[in-house]
């Protein structure tokens, strides 16, 4: 008998291209704004603080820790964006039509996770 249903939000119910645009090109924008550099001197400055912490350091996927280390606003850089969460509705609809509890699996956090999964903040 299934008790649970239970899936990894990324590759499962949505694709990468939300949270891929966020952090290539969303915040890398955002840090050339704020520091009056190029877009490329910006993507590299990023890529040598993310490389710093490593992608086995749960900081590295905490948009909290990064909104604080980079000084912007996470949410306001999401709802900017014009890329948007793109759900499998298939799987969308099943698992909402499943009268059971459901957990999700990330390496994102909640503030991705409800953005991503139900336009919420």
């Amino acid at each position: 008998m299934i008790k649970y249903l239970s899936f990894d939000l990324q590759g499962t119910i949505s694709d990468a291209k939300f949270s891929d645009n966020f952090w290539m090109e969303l915040l890398p924008k955002e840090y050339t704004l704020k520091n009056n550099i190029s877009l490329g001197k910006a993507k590299s400055i990023l890529k040598d603080k993310f490389k710093q912490i490593g992608k086995y350091d749960i900081l590295y996927y905490d948009d909290s820790y990064w909104s604080k280390e980079l000084e912007f606003d996470t949410l306001q850089l999401l709802r900017n964006s014009s890329i948007r969460p793109c759900l499998d509705e298939k799987i969308v609809n099943y698992i909402s039509n499943a009268n059971l509890p459901k957990i999700i699996i990330s390496t994102t956090t909640d503030l991705f996770i409800n953005y991503r999964t139900w336009g919420k903040n």
